[in-house]
């Protein structure tokens, strides 16, 4: 019977080594890295892009909120894979899926705007998003990140819905 002992300079060794390693989630120079967080919803679809549409925005300037237009890439949700609602205000399911094409959430990996800028509208593609709730030093506020998107074709059997009509700006809501 062979017999191991714990050799403590061995453990210390270890530790030494990845403490001078630094890691990814302290790592300042990593790009869009995710402050603490907890998931509220996960979600795995295929979707039809249907395009990237100007949505309206309220940013802060100065002491007042001014209006402004963003950029949103609308996805028709076609099937769903899988849907876990994991807090009590995740999302529900929704008829449709907008990713922020402007700033890009934190976790959203890193060439996720790149490839929706790349897809045609009318493509189908399998996509994953969380819906999670932030914790940045204090300030808590939700958001959606993009997880995985691959092109794909239609699930069998699986009627397309009709393409994503984009409101017109009489409908939009209008600064004060």
């Amino acid at each position: 019977m062979i017999r191991l002992t714990f050799v403590p300079r061995w453990g210390m060794a270890v530790c030494a080594i990845f403490a001078l390693v630094p890691s990814a989630q302290s790592s300042p120079s990593r790009e869009n890295a995710l402050p603490p967080y907890e998931i509220l919803m996960t979600a795995d679809v295929v979707a039809r892009f249907d395009g990237v549409f100007p949505v309206p925005r309220w940013r802060p300037v100065g002491d007042f909120a001014s209006p402004a237009e963003g950029r949103a890439a609308v996805f028709t949700i076609v099937s769903w894979n899988a849907y876990n609602r994991l807090g009590k205000y995740g999302d529900a399911r929704e008829p449709r899926f907008m990713a922020d094409m402007d700033q890009p959430p934190p976790g959203q990996y890193a060439r996720a705007l790149e490839d929706i800028a790349a897809l045609a509208p009318g493509d189908l593609v399998r996509l994953c998003w969380m819906h999670i709730y932030v914790d940045d030093q204090g300030n808590r506020y939700p958001e959606r990140p993009v997880v995985y998107m691959k092109k794909t074709t239609l699930p069998p059997g699986v009627e397309p819905p009709p393409p994503y009509a984009h409101p017109s700006p009489e409908k939009q809501p209008r600064a004060l």
